[in-house]
């Protein structure tokens, strides 16, 4: 019966480009026969092979705009967004698992953008924004080994980007993965040149040092994990994470 439903979506998609109609208006007619969501599972390995960049939301987007659009720009190279960066790059798809941020920050994802919302966000947020989106169902737990059960994903990932970079390669079968404006949240401790975030003051999440460099550590771990389930990525804005720095691509 899914299978039906995919076919259908994509006769209306083909129709819509035909005569100029968008494919928010080919989801809405869609969602109106079937209701609900779709899974981010329907999307196995639709970027095969390509190279995924993930856009965080971190200062460095603002330092390095040019050359990530440059880089951006290159062929196969497909983007999937994190939190409020809509401002500098409209992703190809715009991943959410916060609330809150959701709620905040919804009103700026692009209609152009695939939407891929965590099974943690509330109906009565997601229904503000009035868009189609795939759910992905995670859980996030240190006793969970990483990896995907049953349509689940496991394993402590701490942030929407560190999920982001899982999805890119386990599940839409991006070949390399590269992220920018994943800055941490201790850089802006350390270079007074950084802010937290690409929007908003310096500390935009938080004045406390060591309550960020134990957010931070937590990272690190996730970040390792996923190396070690084998995940290929790299960060290529500067960064507090320097084992997962790769200088000199931009």
């Amino acid at each position: 019966m899914r299978m039906c439903w995919i076919l259908i979506v994509n006769v209306m998609f083909i129709v819509g480009s035909e005569y100029d109609i968008s494919n928010y208006l080919c989801y809405k007619i869609y969602y109106s026969y079937k209701g609900g969501c779709m899974n981010v599972f329907d999307l196995k390995n639709k970027e095969a092979g390509r190279t995924c960049v993930v856009v965080g939301a971190g200062y460095t987007l603002k330092l390095y705009e040019k050359q990530i659009k440059k880089f951006i720009n290159k062929d196969k190279v497909f983007t999937i967004g994190i939190n409020n960066m809509s401002m500098f790059v409209k992703p190809d798809y715009h991943m959410w698992t916060n609330n809150d941020r959701f709620k905040t920050f919804g009103k700026t994802i692009s209609s152009d953008s695939t939407l891929i919302l965590g099974s943690k966000l509330k109906k009565n947020i997601i229904d503000t924004v009035g868009m189609p989106y795939y759910k992905i169902d995670y859980l996030d737990r240190f006793k969970h080994k990483m990896g995907i059960d049953n349509k689940i994903v496991k394993g402590k990932f701490r942030t929407c980007g560190n999920l982001a970079i899982f999805v890119a390669q386990k599940i839409l079968g991006a070949e390399n993965v590269y992220c920018v404006g994943f800055d941490g949240y201790t850089l802006a401790f350390e270079d007074k040149k950084f802010k937290q975030h690409c929007y908003g003051d310096k500390f935009s999440d938080s004045t406390d040092y060591e309550y960020e460099k134990e957010k931070d550590d937590i990272v690190y771990k996730v970040f390792d994990e996923l190396k070690s389930v084998g995940v290929n990525f790299k960060i290529i804005t500067p960064t507090a994470f320097k084992r997962h720095y790769l200088e000199g691509v931009l």
